[in-house]
């Protein structure tokens, strides 16, 4: 982590946000910058400060003991990502893995322990909190419903059709594997089935759906996790 001392930066990237979000410029910042892979914060160590994500995106995950990691969801530039619930429940520890994802990352940073009680006295920043977390918390009991009830073929169908470009997939399939919870060998299994089955195509550009309305028929009843 490197901070830029670079504060007409930082404002000019706060106040593109202020109309969202005009809880941030009663706060002191840091401009925090995170190379690509870098963790922002780890599972049960101290998260000293609330993190706002300026620009990149972030992985949030967990790594339970038995090592194959659990994408939990991804964190879009113009969100605040980490220190809501400490600042609530007043601990100072993560609840999740946070890493930069495909690149670095640029984050408002602001100490937790200075700022907690003015924090907790203002309502815009209440209200945003209450926002984020309801949409996690909805998004959460879909995605455990959706594991609970479809197999993966019907879901890996779903993810393929929602992610395709220009009817290519692309993403990675480690980072695929651990969003669906699933190991990467019964990924690769059911990605070489539907290519034999005449859905998918491996190219070097990545997997070229031949047959995109069987793919969004197979994934038809998985309920969409974007709120």
């Amino acid at each position: 982590m490197e901070i830029l001392r670079d504060e007409a930066l930082l404002r000019r990237y706060l106040a593109s946000f202020d109309g969202e979000y005009p809880w941030l410029s009663r706060y002191s910042w840091q401009l925090l910058r995170y190379q690509k892979g870098e963790y922002l914060c780890r599972y049960r160590e101290p998260v000293p400060q609330l993190l706002f994500l300026l620009e990149g995106r972030v992985t949030v995950s967990l790594t339970p003991p038995h090592g194959r990691t659990h994408i939990i969801t991804y964190c879009q530039c113009g969100s605040l990502i980490c220190g809501d619930v400490e600042v609530a429940l007043g601990n100072t520890h993560a609840t999740a893995d946070l890493r930069a994802d495909g690149g670095d990352v640029l984050c408002a940073g602001g100490s937790i322990p200075r700022q907690r009680e003015a924090l907790l006295s203002d309502l815009d920043f209440l209200r945003c909190c209450v926002r984020r977390l309801s949409r996690e918390m909805i998004k959460d009991s879909i995605y455990s419903a959706n594991n609970l009830l479809f197999p993966l073929d019907q879901r890996l169908a779903a993810y393929i059709v929602g992610a395709a470009r220009e009817g290519v997939f692309q993403a990675n399939l480690t980072r695929t594997a651990e969003l669906l919870g699933v190991s990467y060998r019964q990924l690769s299994r059911v990605m070489g089935r539907f290519a034999e089955q005449g859905l998918l195509e491996k190219t070097p550009a990545g997997w070229r759906l031949l047959d995109r309305k069987r793919l969004a028929a197979l994934g038809a009843d998985i309920e969409p996790l974007e709120l």
